[in-house]
């Protein structure tokens, strides 16, 4: 199904969709479901020959897979099909499983499944607003040469669980120009898997960008390992984090950006730190559940050359962890750590009294470590 084109082998060059709503939805054939998928903003199915110079713009996409912004899906044949030089303003994808069947639920800005054939020198703008049953969503939100998602602003709702490949260690969400990227679940049950086989991170293209995620559950495949390789960590970005259950450790590698934690849980059944902070970041954290069979929160200078001081605001947090203190500082230069009202650490085993620690090998930094509205001590002192 296409504005355009449902199914064709020929050209199609140089067709404006504007303010079109395409819907396909699976029906029965015989006993089972059939369809249902290959929707386009120009066309449904493209094979051989090519699309070229195309524009779509306030245009809804809709059906069960193979969903794209300009292509549903791009099939060889006796040779690959090109899609070039085309052009996407405020899509909306909205990917159904009602009736679903099979699996490889595919979607994207361009080219909803590629199966053979080459994509370039697209452009994209505006927004994107996608709804998501299942799937993987990187198509959706990481930019490749044939499949920009630099989007000026990106939303994506998740209505069941869903994942994202982040096993390219320099992935990063969005584009240059995107200014906020937003991943949520539509009524907080929904999980967000990082799949990886290395480290468990992401970033933003664009450095003043927001990344930004509400109401979900959020775990990665990495089982093991130091903090940078297991931890679910935020590298390099600003990020908002609202109605979130980690279900296991979370580092926030950010260094000179903001970082916001609004009613987050964070399960951590390894002797490991719940919530790694790196030097110099600026965290603010009201209604966080630290419940951790290791530590709690440690703020580190770990793999940093010229650290600065971290800034930590932590309120109406509650602690249950088996070592350490609720907060342990080891960084060179120091933290201004503010302890606000609500919080409770009487299941720190470790320390009840104070809620601040500087780890000892830092010692000669505590004077760096600064404390508002509690108490602090040298560790082992």
């Amino acid at each position: 199904m296409g504005s355009i084109v449902g199914y064709t082998y020929g050209v199609i060059e140089k067709c404006q969709v504007s303010n079109s709503s395409l819907s396909a939805a699976p029906y029965l054939v015989g006993a089972s479901y059939d369809n249902g998928d290959k929707v386009g903003g120009i066309v449904g199915f493209k094979s051989n020959g090519g699309v070229y110079e195309c524009s779509v713009k306030d245009t809804t996409v809709k059906g069960y897979r193979d969903i794209g912004g300009v292509v549903g899906i791009a099939v060889k044949d006796n040779y690959d099909p090109v899609i070039s030089k085309n052009s996407v303003e405020n899509l909306t994808i909205i990917q159904s499983s009602e009736n679903g069947y099979g699996s490889s639920i595919c979607f994207g800005t361009i080219v909803g499944r590629d199966s053979g054939c080459v994509v370039e020198d697209s452009t994209i703008s505006g927004y994107l607003k996608a709804s998501v049953d299942e799937g993987e969503i990187n198509r959706l939100i990481c930019s490749t040469s044939s499949n920009p998602a630099g989007f000026d602003t990106i939303e994506v709702v998740l209505n069941g669980n869903a994942s994202i490949d982040v096993s390219d260690a320099y992935i990063k969400f969005g584009g240059p120009n995107t200014s906020k990227v937003t991943i949520s679940g539509s009524e907080g049950s929904e999980t967000l898997r990082l799949s990886t086989t290395y480290w468990s991170r992401v970033s933003m293209a664009n450095s003043n960008a927001v990344l930004t995620m509400n109401k979900l559950h959020v775990t990665s495949d990495q089982e093991s390992g130091t903090w940078n390789s297991y931890d679910l960590t935020f590298l390099k970005c600003n990020v908002s984090l609202k109605d979130i259950c980690f279900e296991k450790a979370v580092a926030l590698d950010n260094s000179g950006f903001t970082s916001v934690l609004k009613n987050v849980s964070i399960n951590e059944s390894h002797d490991y730190y719940a919530l790694w902070i790196v030097a110099g970041g600026d965290v603010t954290i009201d209604g966080l559940k630290v419940n951790s069979e290791g530590r709690a929160i440690k703020i580190s200078d770990q793999y940093v050359t010229e650290p600065e001081k971290t800034t930590l605001s932590v309120s109406n947090s509650t602690f249950v962890s088996k070592s350490k203190s609720a907060v342990i500082v080891g960084s060179t230069a120091g933290a201004d750590i503010t302890w606000g009202s609500g919080n409770d650490i009487s299941n720190v085993s470790a320390d009840t009294v104070n809620a601040v620690w500087v780890d000892e090998d830092w010692k000669d930094y505590d004077d760096l470590v600064t404390v508002t509205g509690c108490s602090k001590k040298i560790e082992g002192a």
